[in-house]
């Protein structure tokens, strides 16, 4: 529980509430908008704000959970001191809704075609069981975060500085680079692309042309041939699509405090048919990568272990 943003395949849920079965409050947006969030607030488990960019106009949309008639009076109080606070924040227009727990008369039949095919809690359940987190906020200078920007510029210029060159003086030796022979490489036939295609793990976040291993397998008998002509053409004019070289970094929280960005890993989401081409070409080099690899070398090889040379020592 808590205040959170997750998303998912097909929506994003932010949300915030303290006990799990109890109040809480939140926002189901479709993906299609997830560039137009600007920022998910949340005041209290009957109280949260999400605003939206939209055009040239700003929507703030505050969500609630009200306090029904015999809840106490502090109870109610804090509700609608939770609420002016939301208010406060709120910047364009401003859509107020949710749940008031107020009685307006007898329900009509006709209303029940509001929940549709999709008021079934169970599938939404099993729905909300794959997810990535957003960040909420990051700590800046002892400043915060505000909005998604505001985290996206100081992830950036994070990592920019921490994966900067530290030494300008060794850049001539970066530089240098050993020439090899050209050789005429072996064009792709389609059924060595089908047998790597197999072999694609399932389960795995693409990258941002937004193409899953589940798509590539599924669609082979229609994609085989275009994908063979695609890499053939790569390593006949040695180069590859600019969309190739596009990752989507996502950050992984590791642990201490989540608001200081040097407590998150980067990760790079590769396009998942960039690293299909680079499987097929692992897979016609890694016997001769093998064979030139020494005896000491134990980690990150197939058959290998690190506890083989533990055993070697003890012995």
């Amino acid at each position: 529980m808590g205040c959170n943003i997750e998303e998912y395949e097909d929506y994003i849920l932010s949300y915030v509430g303290q006990k799990k079965g109890l109040y809480g409050v939140g926002f189901l947006i479709k993906k299609s908008f997830k560039d137009k969030i600007l920022n998910f607030t949340g005041i209290s488990d009957r109280v949260a704000m999400l605003q939206i960019k939209l055009e040239n106009q700003t929507l703030s949309v505050i969500q609630v959970y009200a306090p029904t008639e015999r809840s106490p009076d502090t109870e109610v109080e804090e509700f609608y001191n939770n609420l002016r606070q939301a208010h406060n924040l709120t910047e364009g227009n401003v859509l107020i809704i949710g749940d008031f727990n107020a009685k307006i008369g007898q329900c009509k039949s006709e209303e029940n075609i509001v929940l549709g095919k999709y008021g079934s809690a169970k599938r939404g359940f099993n729905e909300l069981k794959l997810y990535k987190s957003w960040i909420q906020n990051l700590e800046t200078n002892h400043n915060t975060t505000k909005t998604r920007q505001d985290i996206l510029e100081h992830a950036t210029s994070y990592y920019r500085q921490l994966y900067a060159k530290r030494d300008e003086d060794s850049e001539e030796k970066d530089n240098e680079t050993e020439v090899l022979q050209h050789t005429t490489v072996k064009l792709i036939d389609e059924k060595e692309l089908y047998q790597v295609i197999k072999k694609l793990k399932t389960q795995k976040s693409p990258g941002s042309d937004g193409i899953s291993n589940e798509a590539l397998k599924l669609g082979t008998p229609v994609l085989l041939s275009h994908l063979t002509q695609l890499f053939n053409m790569v390593l006949a004019e040695e180069i590859v699509p600019k969309q190739w070289c596009t990752s989507e970094i996502v950050l992984l929280y590791k642990k201490g405090n989540p608001k200081d960005i040097g407590n998150y890993r980067p990760i790079s989401l590769l396009n998942s048919i960039y690293k299909l081409f680079a499987a097929v070409l692992l897979q016609r080099i890694e016997r001769d990568i093998e064979k030139g690899q020494t005896i000491e070398q134990a980690g990150f090889r197939s058959g290998f272990n690190t506890l083989d040379h533990i055993q070697t020592q003890s012995v």
